[in-house]
């Protein structure tokens, strides 16, 4: 369920799907809350990964701009 491969052979995520097989799995009284949170995950991600690209663009030494994306990843 977390990814496919796509026409190139490599794996392709499949994330607006895990919303919602989160929401049929789950018990009737908290489906909308677990495909919320999904979505919050999601975007508080993205954000998160905007904010260390734009940090990395001000940093004064070179090599903090792609050490810290991959530090922060491991």
């Amino acid at each position: 369920m977390a990814g496919v491969l796509g026409p190139d052979g490599f794996p392709r995520p499949r994330l607006p799907q895990t919303a919602t097989c989160l929401s049929e799995v789950s018990a009737p009284k908290t489906c909308g809350l677990i495909g919320g949170l999904s979505g919050v995950r999601l975007s508080a991600g993205a954000m998160t990964a905007n904010w260390v690209g734009f940090a990395g663009n001000y940093a004064s030494y070179d090599a903090v701009r792609w050490r810290l994306p991959l530090a922060l990843q491991a």
